[in-house]
């Protein structure tokens, strides 16, 4: 069996509701385990989130030379965006950023992963626009609201 069908198989197994329709009824209406796949992804998230929401981020949220959220990010846990450590934490949304490992990003989507993927933004209204599309993702568009004021 290739390395893609066991991963998937993986997926399936460890995580029943895989099943791309979204969360079922009795689920929250926001997520509340969340992984973030890249730096600007983890920015937003640790900003926008609970901190319960937040399963993992990238190493680099963790390093202050590389991010404004390093202080934030002490104690939640790493990845280095691998399919496999993504599945394994059975995260309930994934944000990925444009350049974020291309070949862990269209796994989770074959495999059914609520994926929320960030393009790059050419200005600022794009930058608002990113804000309020990632905090209403995570179920906190006052927050987005908030951070878009403050720019």
């Amino acid at each position: 069996m290739s390395m893609r069908w066991t991963l998937a198989a993986l997926a399936i197994a460890v995580w029943p509701g895989l099943s791309g329709a979204g969360w079922a009824a009795d689920e929250p209406a926001h997520p509340v385990h969340v992984v973030s796949m890249n730096l600007c992804a983890d920015e937003l998230v640790l900003r926008l989130a609970d901190r319960d929401q937040v399963t993992a981020v990238t190493y680099l949220a963790h390093d202050p030379r590389s991010s404004t959220v390093a202080r934030e990010a002490t104690g939640i846990a790493v990845t280095r965006g691998l399919s496999e450590e993504i599945v394994a934490l059975r995260p309930d949304l994934v944000v990925a950023g444009a350049f974020t490992t291309r070949t862990t990003v269209g796994l989770l989507k074959r495999v059914g992963f609520p994926l929320l993927e960030l393009g790059v933004p050419n200005d600022f209204e794009g930058v608002r626009a990113q804000i309020r599309t990632v905090a209403a993702a995570l179920g906190h568009p006052a927050r987005g609201e908030a951070m878009v004021a403050d720019l």
